[in-house]
């Protein structure tokens, strides 16, 4: 007979796939929590900061452009999460924090020297949006309508770049 004594155990169960019944004398051991996404100032303060954090090397105006990056990718986010709603066709709509950490993950890979200008960062940007989100849908009808809502995005939040400029393909990172 084996003892275990000042042991804690920590355990996580996705809501979304596998078993939803567990034993009550295994749960019996354990505080169930359930969280939910945090809110967009959080989301805000929590991607602004990795990314101004990155950026530190970069040149003023490239740091400069960290406020504009998170708010476009939250509000395209939002829109996303809004308009391509998960189906039994359409079962990898299922959105959630993982895109957002995606995007500022890619972002994060870039380094100083080739990304001089706001106008690269944001290029950058751009097609790690389409990376994340973009690939993910089924058919040209739905592509259209996303790319759609990655320019708003970049007239709304990148005003004052030249657009022709950041719309220019090949969009190849």
């Amino acid at each position: 007979k084996k003892e275990v004594v000042d042991t804690q155990y920590v355990a996580a169960m996705n809501p979304t796939a596998g078993s939803f019944t567990i034993c009550e004398r295994v749960q019996r051991n354990f505080s169930t929590f359930a969280i939910q996404i945090p809110g967009e100032s959080d989301l805000k303060l929590i991607y602004k900061s990795i990314l101004d954090g990155h950026l530190q090397s970069f040149s003023s105006e490239v740091q400069a452009m960290s406020e504009s990056i998170i708010d476009a990718s939250l509000g395209l986010h939002q829109q996303v999460l809004q308009r391509f709603l998960p189906s039994a066709v359409k079962f990898v709509y299922n959105w959630n924090m993982r895109e957002l950490s995606s995007i500022v993950q890619g972002l994060t890979l870039a380094k100083p020297d080739y990304y001089p200008s706001p106008q690269k960062i944001v290029r950058l940007w751009l097609h790690e949006c389409n990376r994340v989100f973009q690939d993910r849908m089924i058919n040209q009808t739905e592509i259209t309508r996303f790319e759609d809502m990655l320019n708003e995005a970049c007239k709304k939040n990148f005003a004052d770049l030249d657009q022709e400029e950041l719309n220019a393909q090949p969009l190849i990172f």
